[in-house]
């Protein structure tokens, strides 16, 4: 028998800002039952401070653009973390073969569209644990955020998604995307596209 494996859940705000590259979180975490401590990867340059709940943080340790934070509990329930700064880590080319290749990124925020997932550290990860969350987003106007889940959804200036199964990452893309919707008999289809791209 395989051992169940830990699920922390999130309840995310970000507030993006592609022109400068940055992005703003506040995170409420809520750690599997009887967990009173754990250690969370993030990405280096962000500074996590505890907001909310009974907790301490502190840096551990770091490999190459993570660096990782024990997070202590000193008394049940959920810890909010606030934390915030630039994520541009670049494009990489990955050969194909036959003179193909692609570009990819561990993680980007700019004027072209923001991608982000766990190993860029945009949101505090622990290893081997999947995640659950509801994530709130605030883009430039004219944007769409899109990530796991039941979304779009809108929240005042927010944008709204949730995924109540077990994930292994959390994913935040967003871009100047067309919205467009349509029902297919009980299905409602979601369909993006950049403007302009045909």
């Amino acid at each position: 028998l395989m051992a169940a494996v830990a699920l922390v859940d999130h309840s995310i705000e970000a507030i993006l800002e592609p022109d400068s590259g940055r992005i703003d979180v506040r995170d409420t975490l809520t750690l599997p039952e009887g967990v009173d401590q754990i250690e969370l990867n993030l990405n280096r340059d962000f500074k996590p401070r505890v907001v909310g709940g009974l907790a301490r943080i502190k840096r551990v340790g770091r490999s190459g653009h993570l660096a990782s934070w024990r997070l202590s509990l000193e008394a049940p329930g959920p810890v909010t973390l606030a934390y915030g700064g630039v994520i541009q880590l670049g494009m990489e080319r990955i050969d194909e073969g036959m003179g193909r290749g692609r570009e990819v990124t561990a993680g980007i925020i700019g004027p072209d569209g923001v991608f982000l997932d766990s190993s860029s550290g945009w949101f505090p990860r622990a290893p081997d644990t999947l995640q659950r969350f509801r994530l709130r987003v605030r883009d430039p106007e004219g944007w769409h955020a899109v990530s796991q889940g039941e979304g779009p959804g809108r929240d005042g200036d927010w944008i709204t998604w949730s995924e109540d199964k077990p994930q292994d990452d959390i994913y935040l893309i967003a871009a100047p995307f067309e919205l467009y919707r349509r029902d297919i008999g009980d299905i409602e289809d979601l369909e993006l596209a950049v403007p302009g791209s045909g």
